[in-house]
């Protein structure tokens, strides 16, 4: 960024003022605090008797610690003037205070997440246009400027300054932070870590010193507090700054340079940070393994040779009409690395993104849901500001949010704009810290060194890495050693030179990957490490899919614009350490990735994951097949058997039947008329089911037009009202919101129940198959849904509910208001909390009989509610008549139904 545009800003002189939440007098010095409790339990002698893997695990971030500090900060209008100026900046958004709240950056208006630009130089991106013309991309919007930024959660030490926190050092404890300077200050900046143990002369435990160019970026720290494990102490962060003259070429950290006369110093402020500054502690590991996540840009599956199958591509030569370039050559030893790795992991090798383009690609595989369930939208490349704060008022959305509550370190690498929060076409998804190589070629090589060194410093530690290579991704450059490799054609037909090229920028990335999987192996890491290995859309190569999308954009060499098969496929390859390698030919979805992790980890999916657990594959178990949807810039995507419909919000959408035409070439949706209502009819009822999702994001943000209501926000399932008649009655179950979003799964076995009636479940979110009733759905945050079950006197019903990911029974000892049973909500006994509904004979049904519900207010009333009615309890809304329309109309006017719309 251009220095001159904040001279203005930087001319006055230091007033010595210290910081009080944004000016005072005063020195913030708050009544004593206990220290902020760790984010995870301490080290369990007997875990570690048993063998419980040990690592580094963050015990506090300081960040999180404020309220616990005193914070002195020279108040000088220069230094708040320059960091209201710096752009490349926004709220910390999953940094939460003692309390689990976001930080309040009003009382800490000096916590921030912050980009540095960390390479030598930031060219100005631009793009050549039709008629000569020429675009430059404004930056503050589209992030597009080559060069390298390096995102932290940072507190601003604009020197002099200190951060001084009562903490609690257990034993084995290291702490970790990263020296920062955002500017280049005539002089240096005196970085100190401090430790004052209770009855203990203070300690300088790190001291360095940075400036002029080259002490620009951030500088990493790592420091043993192993001396003063046990102990109760002060942690201070101190920086302090000497003006010097350090000529033309700046200085370095050993101090040398000409200290310039206090009536010649500049003006400037130092702009100083602390990245990240966490506390760690040696303990039995919280999750069994590290994660290394690889996605490649835009890298389609049949790249791969080991993603070929040799009967399926004689199968597809034979298709009555050629694919085309839809299906590209198997080319042995083009992806060296990546084939090799595949011999030891699962290959899922029919595997589609959620989305067609890498925003909503990345979103849907980093929280197992598609970017509609959390309220962002799929078609804009600059989505609306309300959606994106809302998605930051969530309680841990994305996989990274959650692992980080547990004490992993979480870092991500890449060259994807979509993923810097700072500009309004990104979101931060919550990585503590994350560089963005944004390069047209050289991004493959920075985001490995540093993807390489953080993984080699942190081997001790449990993390979660993710690392974005772009090489396939357009703008299509190979290297010569890579564009030899790939054949000039596939059988008879000859190879477009750029479907080449884009095999070629595979290539390279393979190579990138390579080394970080020897570096695995190198450091031992790879028997505590799941990899993944996928990416976050396919892209459009065929020459029969030609054509210009929306806002003019080509469809063809592109993914956005079109919504193909070769659009969305994707490879996905999963290693876990101890599993035995598989080919998974059943085909599954990116959201499938999170709740098979979160599985594999021993945590709760994010909320609002819509995916489901592959691990059973993993052990070579069958995957029952199943439809699913897709989603990008005006189109969605829905598979069913070999049938693909492409539905679109501007034309007629089309059917095509992958058996025939591998290379959907030939659309069906007049030929085969009822087969195309049949898919456009499921894919609409998914999309209104969604809409619950999107509610769920509405209130939590002051809109500027009212949001719409949860009430019509998803269609009861047409299925007909069993008979009940006297004698038989009947059982209620309901789910209430409270006022908060959830997510509902579980599975009922039934036991002479008669068939159940779904009350504000939508079609595709349950299902019944020989006397089991399985169900998963989101529940908006004034939402209540069900079932109820004809139910004789001798039927019994029992199963499991898992309320967020966490099963219902679980939670009694801690929530016990989550589970209510007859007519007047009452905790239920331990035998009932399993969800046993008993025959009649059997004492315990006392507890549940009743006439109907209590009454519930899903805006208020949180958790499950079950009631069993005796005979003639009918619910007019399970009739099936006009009463039951009537009655349904107003329940969804008062908020405790869905409708649709």
């Amino acid at each position: 960024m251009k220095r001159l545009a904040i001279a203005g800003l930087l001319g006055a002189a230091c007033l010595g003022i210290a910081y009080r939440a944004g000016g005072g007098a005063d020195a913030v010095r708050p009544a004593p605090h206990p220290a902020v409790a760790a984010s995870v339990p301490p080290a369990d002698a007997a875990a570690v008797a048993a063998g419980a893997p040990v690592a580094y695990e963050v015990h506090q971030r300081l960040l999180e610690a404020l309220a616990t500090a005193r914070i002195e900060i020279s108040n000088d209008p220069a230094a708040k003037g320059y960091f209201n100026a710096y752009w490349r900046k926004m709220r910390p958004q999953w940094a939460r205070a003692a309390a689990g709240g976001p930080i309040d950056t009003a009382a800490y208006p000096y916590a921030t997440s912050i980009a540095l630009r960390v390479s030598a130089t930031e060219t100005v991106f631009s793009s050549p246009l039709e008629g000569g013309r020429i675009w430059k991309p404004d930056v503050r919007l589209w992030n597009m400027n080559e060069g390298s930024f390096d995102q932290r959660e940072a507190l601003w030490a604009p020197a002099p300054a200190s951060y001084r926190f009562p903490v609690q050092i257990p034993p084995k404890a290291r702490f970790e932070v990263s020296a920062g300077i955002a500017n280049e200050p005539r002089g240096e900046v005196r970085f100190q870590v401090l430790v004052t143990a209770a009855g203990e002369a203070e300690k300088i435990v790190h001291d360095v010193t940075f400036g002029g160019k080259s002490g620009r970026g951030w500088h990493d720290i790592a420091v043993d507090l192993a001396a003063f494990g046990g102990k109760s102490a002060t942690l201070e962060l101190r920086t302090s700054f000497v003006a010097k003259d350090l000529g033309e070429t700046g200085g370095g950290g050993d101090g040398g340079g000409k200290e310039i006369a206090p009536e010649n110093r500049s003006p400037g402020v130092p702009a100083a940070l602390w990245g990240n500054p966490t506390l760690l502690v040696e303990r039995p590991a919280q999750t069994g393994y590290n994660v290394l996540w690889i996605v490649v840009d835009a890298l389609r599956p049949d790249v791969l040779a080991s993603f070929h199958d040799d009967a399926e591509d004689a199968a597809i030569a034979q298709a009555a009409t050629k694919p085309l370039e839809a299906r590209l050559p198997k080319v042995p030893g083009l992806m060296e690395h990546l084939d090799g790795f595949g011999a030891r992991a699962t290959r899922f090798v029919h595997a589609y993104s959620s989305a067609s383009w890498t925003r909503p690609g990345t979103i849907g595989m980093l929280t197992g849901a598609p970017t509609s369930a959390l309220g962002v939208d799929a078609t804009r490349w600059g989505p609306d500001p309300n959606q994106i704060r809302a998605v930051y008022t969530k309680t841990d959305p994305f996989l990274g949010t959650t692992l980080r509550r547990r004490g992993v370190v979480t870092a991500g690498f890449v060259n994807n704009f979509f993923m810097a929060g700072y500009t309004p076409i990104g979101l931060d998804m919550g990585f503590e810290r994350l560089v963005d190589h944004r390069y047209r070629t050289k991004d493959t090589d920075a985001i490995t060194t540093d993807a390489d060194a953080w993984i080699r410093a942190h081997k001790d530690a449990r993390f979660f890495t993710f690392v974005n290579y772009n090489s396939p991704h357009d703008p299509i450059d190979p290297l010569p050693e890579f564009i030899a490799k790939v054949p000039k054609a596939n059988g008879s037909d000859k190879l477009d030179d750029q479907v080449r090229g884009y095999m070629a920028e595979a290539a390279k990335d393979d190579r990138a990957i390579g080394k970080l999987l020897a570096t695995l192996d190198e450091t031992g890491l790879a028997k505590n490490t799941i990899v993944v290995v996928t990416a976050d859309h396919g892209e459009t190569l065929s020459s029969a899919h030609s054509g210009i999308g929306l806002e003019k954009s080509q469809i063809r060499f592109h993914h956005a614009a079109g919504h193909f098969e070769e659009t969305v496929r994707i490879p996905i390859l999963l290693f876990v350490p101890g599993k035995k390698a598989q080919v998974v030919k059943t085909r599954v979805s990116s959201i499938d990735i999170v709740p098979t992790l979160s599985e594999l980890l021993g945590v709760g999916a994010p909320t609002n994951s819509r995916g489901r657990s592959l691990v059973g594959a993993l052990d070579g178990k069958p995957l029952e097949e199943r439809a699913f949807y897709t989603e990008g810039r005006a189109l969605q995507g829905y598979f069913d058997g070999t049938l693909h419909y492409i539905a679109s919000d501007t034309e007629k959408g089309r059917l095509f039947d992958l058996a025939t035409d591998p290379g959907e070439r030939v659309n069906l949706s007049n030929s085969r008329s009822s087969d195309a209502q049949r898919l456009a009819s499921a894919l609409t009822a998914f999309r209104a089911e969604l809409k619950t999702a999107r509610a769920e994001a509405a209130p939590t943000v002051a809109p500027t037009t009212a949001p719409p209501q949860v009430a019509e926000a998803a269609k009861p399932a047409n299925v007909a009202a069993p008979p009940v008649t006297d004698g038989i009655g009947r059982v209620q179950l309901r789910f209430s919101a409270g006022g908060k979003p959830h997510r509902v799964d579980g599975t009922l076995t039934l036991q002479q129940v008669g068939t159940p009636l779904p009350i504000s479940l939508p079609a595709g979110t349950w299902s019944l198959d020989k006397g089991e009733i399985r169900f998963s759905f989101a529940l908006a945050e004034k939402a209540m849904a069900g079932f109820d079950f004809p139910f004789p006197a001798t039927a019994k019903l029992g199963g499991t509910i898992r309320w967020d990911g966490r099963e219902i029974g679980a939670r009694l000892a801690t929530e016990p208001a989550l589970y209510h049973v007859g007519p007047f909500a009452l905790a239920p006994a331990k035998e009932l909390r399993t969800l046993k509904i008993p025959a009649a004979d059997d004492g315990l049904e006392a507890l549940l009989r009743g006439p109907t519900l209590p009454e519930i207010d899903p805006a208020r009333d949180e958790g499950v509610f079950v009631v069993r009615s005796g005979a003639g309890a009918v619910e007019a809304a399970a009739a099936g008549n006009e009463g039951a329309a009537e009655m349904d109309k107003v329940l969804r006017d008062w908020g405790y139904a869905h409708g649709s719309h």
